[in-house]
């Protein structure tokens, strides 16, 4: 956020943007109310005592809805033009047959990853290698034409998909990561270990209190891997009650739940690569950028804790991420602004930008765990003797779920209460709400490229901090000031979104801190 002595010398060009279609009072609440209906379901399925198989996507969709119409409300979409800035026009018409094509490549990546947890595919593991990992580079060439349709790049014309460093680089850690990663059993005690905290996530439907049998309550990780593993056991269709994760072995299948449970430490590292390659780049070129990215991938800790469902990459994936984007800022000019695209819709013109692209991972790394603390005060009962909704304070389950209770090795099961009971969960979703909205106000208008890098690094160093603790915060935190001070970069540490950083790690790191320390 810039300080005032900065606003004082602002041009023109970097004031926050009026509208360009001045919103009226009627479509700020037709955007007000698909707000609430995104939300909607969202709130229904965490409050609803039942699980359902189409949770995960129906639940991002709604988030993907509420995000973007909460951004319509704050007027993030009606820029007027600036001069001098690149700026390409298109319709949605144009660009829907390269939507579609992406949307069919994220389904049948995900019906591939559902044949695969459920043992039904004929020679299960050359199969799933080549299903999963073609869908995923399938879904890599679709997001590219996606961008190239949109005009997101601006260099299409002058470089095709082929010619691009990054698109290879991305496709060597894709061979060299994915073919074999589900095909053996969870392997290091804490990989599996790890692996039964997510499974006793769903099985007690609590996303707050972490459980393992043998220890009971599970203090000893941040909760962003379990999140994480859970989602994808939850999206793949696992059986994630007691004994039944590998059940269809009984029926001579060959059931592969261990690629939802390492899938996603794969997609952040080879994540974390690319931003490095982009940051390399930069300064040396891209043909240095493809040789840092291909050295990190072949590094031999890196590949290993890439294929291991612990909270390892979770953490230095992110922090990774966040010293690249940083990096990325310190070698933008500070006036330069973001490439905008204006997508037209009916009537309605859009401009979107890399703003939009950061604030929306933003809201769906935030909206979620807001809506969940609200749903921790009511529960939709969905049996027909007890039907409707039940109003009550924080409760949560203590001890295993799906009837482990009382065997051995797992304590009896019984009802518990916050050790903290005034500070409820509804009360912390107000609060992290406030944090939200002024993070989205303070910044609702900002376009300029370097102060959106600091804010991306600072976005990834809330998740890195989410994953592993002090560690993912303190990291970048010290190497960022280190980095400012010994070049005497001053005017970019005035400009490097300190109250961002605050902002940030308040809404997105500890909303699940602060709770889970008042239970």
């Amino acid at each position: 956020m810039p300080s005032e002595g900065e606003q004082a010398e602002k041009a023109p060009s970097e004031e926050a943007p009026e509208p360009l279609l001045p919103p009226g009072n009627s479509l700020r609440l037709k955007s007000t109310l698909f707000v609430a209906l995104g939300l909607l379901p969202v709130f229904l399925l965490m409050a609803s005592d039942r699980h359902f198989s189409f949770s995960v996507p129906l639940g991002v969709a709604g988030l993907l809805v509420a995000a973007f119409a909460l951004l319509d409300v704050l007027g993030c979409f009606d820029d007027p033009q600036v001069d001098g800035a690149s700026e390409r026009s298109t319709s949605l018409s144009e660009a829907m047959p390269r939507l579609i094509e992406l949307a069919a490549a994220l389904v049948g990546l995900v019906a591939s990853l559902r044949l695969a947890v459920a043992g039904v595919l004929p020679a299960p593991i050359a199969s799933a290698a080549i299903l999963i990992t073609g869908g995923l580079i399938w879904c890599v060439i679709s997001l590219y034409r996606v961008a190239e349709a949109l005009g997101v790049l601006t260099d299409s014309a002058e470089r095709s998909l082929k010619a691009r460093h990054g698109f290879w680089l991305v496709l060597c850690n894709l061979l060299l990561y994915v073919p074999l990663l589900g095909s053996y059993s969870l392997s290091d005690p804490w990989e599996t270990h790890y692996g039964e905290v997510s499974r006793e996530m769903l099985a007690r439907d609590d996303w707050i209190s972490l459980w393992w049998a043998q220890d009971g309550w599970f203090w000893s990780k941040p909760v962003l891997d379990f999140w994480l593993q859970a989602l994808g056991f939850s999206l793949t269709g696992v059986h994630y009650l007691p004994d039944q994760m590998l059940s269809a072995a009984a029926l001579g299948r060959f059931p592969q739940p261990e690629w939802p449970a390492r899938l996603p430490a794969v997609l952040m590292s080879v994540f974390a690569t690319y931003v490095l390659y982009k940051a390399v780049a930069r300064v040396f070129g891209r043909r240095a950028g493809l040789l840092a990215g291909l050295a990190l991938t072949t590094m031999p800790y890196w590949y290993l804790i890439a294929h291991q469902s612990m909270t390892d990459m979770p953490y230095v994936a992110p922090l990774t991420a966040a010293l690249a984007f940083f990096a990325l800022a310190l070698r933008t000019d500070p006036e330069q602004r973001a490439h905008t695209i204006v997508i037209r819709v009916g009537s309605r013109a859009f401009r979107l930008s890399g703003f939009h692209l950061l604030f929306a991972c933003i809201l769906l790394t935030v909206l979620p765990q807001v809506v969940y603390l609200v749903t921790r005060n009511v529960t939709l009962q969905l049996n027909w003797q007890h039907f409707g909704f039940r109003w009550h304070l924080d409760e949560f389950f203590s001890g295993s779920g799906g009837g482990n209770c009382g065997l051995p090795g797992n304590e009896d099961c019984h009802g518990a209460l916050p050790a903290n009971r005034t500070f409820q969960p509804g009360v912390a979703a107000a609060l992290w709400s406030v944090v939200l909205g002024l993070l989205l106000h303070a910044n609702r208008g900002e376009r300029r490229v370097q102060r959106l890098l600091f804010l991306a690094a600072w976005y990834c160093t809330a998740l890195s901090a989410l994953a592993k603790g002090a560690p993912g915060l303190v990291l970048p935190v010290v190497i960022v000031m280190a980095t400012l001070g010994a070049t005497r970069r001053f005017r970019d540490f005035a400009r490097a979104e300190w109250v961002g950083l605050a902002l940030l790690f308040g809404c997105v790191c500890l909303p699940w801190y602060v709770q889970m320390f008042m239970r």
